[in-house]
């Protein structure tokens, strides 16, 4: 890095030009020479501080990027990181991680991607593609890099949402067929409307017997909300309970559960009986019940934890059946029959 302090020419004044990696600095006009060298010094302990603000021309690669800056940066702000952290070890990082960050061009990016097609579904293309937005992001804003070419990177088209449904025998197959640590799981997820995630989670303080209900503290929005205890879900509990800090749902050998290990167990046993609903589908079935029961969309968005009631609607399945239902409570006024709003209401006009 070279340094140096310069006099104006024909004009008076003392200026400093700094090369740091390749990008030159101009900082100026001093008065005197000894003002210009104090600048110079103090322009030296920024660029040691890392507080110059300038993007340096890095050459880590992505691998590096993630092995060093992005899995500790996740950790700590991203709930979901273990995700991110299987994405990028099982696909990503083995087609893009040797490349440096600077040669991680829109071109590239989306030639990866339109190759993925071929094993994963458009959906789990674009979350590839949001992860490796954001990380890119990460590195505009750590000065790794001067821009983010992924910011122009169109998304693949969807499929249409699924509508995840279980008939009465098919449950009551499913849960014949599971473990019965996993049957518990599967029973709480259809009665809470709970995620796998939360479930998981939970331990023996979270559950208020006396106050019927569930405490969810680990929840994906950050906010602690509680649950209603389902009769069946208390019955089942009841005589299980463990010390306040010992996990509710355990393995048959009392040790916790990973939410892998959940996963790949549930998947499973649903594949081996023709089942397309996965574990995550639990939940849209359970808010799908509670509509159709008749819940409120306010109480159900409050009991599962959405923060709009636009998502408790994306994530309702209602039937035509539910729906007449829906309808079925309206009426209108026949010709000839009783007011029904009371002595108060007006007279008809004459026809």
């Amino acid at each position: 890095m070279a340094m140096n302090v310069f006099q104006r020419k024909g004009r008076p004044g003392w200026y400093i030009r700094v090369r740091n990696q390749g990008r030159l600095i101009v900082r100026g006009s001093f008065s005197t020479q000894h003002a210009a060298q104090i600048a110079l010094g103090d322009l030296r302990r920024e660029i040691e501080r890392g507080e110059l603000g300038i993007t340096t021309k890095t050459k880590m690669t992505l691998k590096e990027f993630t092995d060093k800056r992005f899995l500790s940066w996740a950790k700590v702000h991203k709930r979901t990181w273990e995700n991110d952290q299987r994405s990028l070890k099982g696909k990503i990082l083995p087609k893009l991680g040797h490349l440096a960050l600077p040669d991680l061009t829109l071109e590239r990016v989306e030639k990866y991607l339109t190759a993925r097609l071929k094993e994963i579904k458009p959906s789990s293309a674009n979350r590839e593609a949001a992860l490796l937005r954001k990380m890119l992001n990460l590195a505009v804003q750590w000065n790794l890099l001067e821009d983010n070419p992924l910011t122009k990177l169109d998304m693949f088209p969807e499929s249409p949402s699924r509508n995840p449904t279980i008939t009465s025998d098919d449950e009551a197959k499913l849960l014949a067929a599971c473990q019965p640590w996993l049957r518990r799981l599967v029973e709480a997820a259809l009665l809470t409307g709970a995620r796998q995630g939360e479930l998981l989670a939970l331990c023996w303080k979270h559950i208020d017997f006396e106050g019927q209900q569930i405490i969810i503290a680990d929840s994906k929005t950050g906010q602690p909300r509680l649950v209603p205890l389902h009769p069946h879900l208390e019955s089942r509990f009841k005589g299980r309970e463990g010390q306040p800090d010992e996990r509710v749902f355990t393995l048959s050998n009392g040790k916790p559960i990973h939410q892998h290990t959940c996963s790949q167990a549930y998947r499973r046993k649903r594949k081996k009986l023709g089942l397309d609903v996965k574990f995550h589908d639990l939940r849209h079935i359970a808010i799908t019940r509670m509509l159709a029961g008749r819940a409120g969309a306010m109480q159900v968005s409050t009991v599962v934890g959405h923060k709009s009631l636009l998502v408790t609607r994306r994530y309702s399945h209602l039937t035509v059946p539910d729906l007449r239902d829906a309808v079925g409570v309206l009426s209108v006024q026949q010709p000839g029959e009783p007011e029904i709003h009371g002595e108060h209401a007006l007279e008809h006009e004459e026809e």
